[in-house]
């Protein structure tokens, strides 16, 4: 064992993956779990100013929260129609680059005694939109109200019936009559897009509603459950591009994991090819693209560009503040960090994602105890417990990070996981082993425990690690 490293906050800039990861933030539309937090234009406006033609100035704009959907079909086995409707409203709005729509799940945060100025307020917005969901048999009845958030009074209100078939237009005709009513001129290209009356049948885009539900619920349970609804949508319909992007994205989340399933990174490469042949314009299926050539074939260049194509054709998706908060505390803004992981744990007081970013970010700042605190969450965790395994390696406590590991090592032999644990140890030899594994492995996360990780930073002056990252044509951060 070497000498261990002095605690102190390390100075950080965004490395090549962290850019990478940004934009994967802004357009997963279900790496999923719990979803929480601001506008997802007011991240388009951090590190990706003006990098797109998405972009549009705050005082151009107008903003608009589009709260929850709420069924009304006394069945919550239709939880899934009102929650697929929610998103793709919100998506079709944020198409219209005048509109600032915020992410989805920041609604949440909206409590029933909250007026309509108070929720303005609090999403920061002037406009809100809300309206219901029933089904009747094959047909679905959609009630929308949009009203002005600061002084209350009704804008706009319709009624809508549609089959499944219908509602991609629906969704259309809305988008466009808020357009109307807040007085916001559409580009030719906008226009265009809105007018779109056809879409999938119904049966077909029942499925895509059912699996991007079960995705956005986040555990390998759901990935699987979201694969054979698409796997059963593509046999019904085999020219369906959703269905296929729909599948490609549930195998790319089973590949992104520090425990990938064997194969689902190829077969995520698949799908998302047969996507595209039906529909090349496509957001989710350049995710997946995006997705597999970062995290499968290490191809950060071809990775950005799917992503960035992905963001062109659909910039406003759901996404983790969990995850945005590890980007933030890559980036070195801790405080925000931190604010960002205590809204996903405000909604959810057991994500692991969100106590697996806080921990890490205190680590950073060498406030040790709270990382300890904040990773001890993870304790019993089959998935991300290797976490606080490490911290605790990292915080010189050997014997409890050993018996952390030997809890590990029965559940799941991970390379992965044993090379942030050892890294943490700062068992070199052990930690090359397993870093070697990784790679031989193809482990998604691979490139981070040579270049990212904490744990593995104690490494960089390795010939072996150096020759990983020259193998992976990358540098280490300053």
């Amino acid at each position: 064992m070497c000498a261990r490293r002095q605690q102190t906050a390390p100075t950080r800039q965004i490395s090549v993956f962290a850019i990478s990861d940004y934009i994967i933030l802004i357009t997963l539309a279900l790496v999923a779990v719990i979803f929480a937090g601001s506008s997802i234009n007011e991240i388009r406006q951090g590190p990706l100013r003006g990098a797109g033609p998405w972009y549009v100035a705050a005082d151009l704009a107008t903003t608009i929260a589009v709260l929850p959907l709420e069924n009304l079909s006394g069945d919550t086995d239709q939880e899934f129609l009102s929650a697929g409707l929610h998103a793709a409203l919100i998506t079709t709005l944020s198409r219209i680059t005048r509109f600032r729509v915020t992410s989805r799940f920041s609604s949440r945060r909206v409590t029933g005694d909250m007026s309509l100025a108070d929720i303005g307020e609090m999403l920061g917005v002037d406009k809100i939109l809300s309206g219901s969901v029933m089904r009747e048999g094959d047909q679905v009845r959609v009630n929308v109200t949009l009203v002005d958030a600061q002084t209350e009074q009704l804008l706009w209100t319709e009624s809508f019936t549609r089959e499944f078939d219908g509602l991609i237009s629906m969704q259309n005709e809305v988008a466009s009559a808020v357009a109307r009513e807040v007085k916001v001129q559409l580009t030719v290209d906008e226009e265009r897009q809105l007018a779109v009356t056809d879409g999938p049948d119904s049966a077909t885009y029942e499925a895509y509603l059912k699996g991007m539900f079960q995705l956005h619920k986040g555990s390998p349970r759901a990935y699987r459950r979201a694969i054979e609804i698409f796997t059963e949508a593509v046999e019904n319909d085999p020219t369906s591009a959703l269905a296929y992007a729909g599948l490609a994205i549930g195998y790319s989340q089973l590949g992104h994991s520090p425990y990938p399933v064997a194969g689902a990174y190829p077969r995520a490469k698949e799908a998302a090819q047969r996507a595209l042949e039906y529909d090349s314009d496509l957001a989710e299926a350049y995710l997946a693209v995006g997705m597999y050539k970062i995290y499968y074939e290490w191809d950060f260049a071809g990775g950005e560009e799917a992503f960035l194509r992905a963001l062109e054709l659909n910039p406003l998706s759901p996404f983790y503040t969990a995850w945005l908060a590890d980007q933030y505390r890559d980036a070195g803004m801790y405080e925000k960090a931190i604010e960002e992981a205590q809204i996903t744990l405000g909604l959810n007081p057991n994500y692991p994602v969100a106590w697996l970013a806080l921990g890490q970010t205190y680590l950073d700042m060498g406030r040790v105890d709270e990382a300890i605190e904040a990773h001890e969450h993870l304790r019993n965790n089959r998935f991300w417990g290797f976490a606080f395994a490490a911290t605790l390696a990292t915080a010189d406590r050997d014997e409890d990070a050993a018996a952390v590991l030997d809890f590990i090592n029965k559940k799941e032999n991970n390379p992965f996981t044993l090379s942030l644990i050892y890294g943490g140890l700062e068992d070199r030899e052990e930690t090359m082993k397993w870093m070697q594994s990784a790679r031989d492995e193809k482990i998604p996360w691979f490139p981070w425990l040579v270049t990212w990780f904490p744990q593995t930073k104690s490494m960089h002056d390795d010939p072996r690690t150096q020759q990983f990252a020259a193998e992976l044509g990358i540098e280490f951060p300053d």
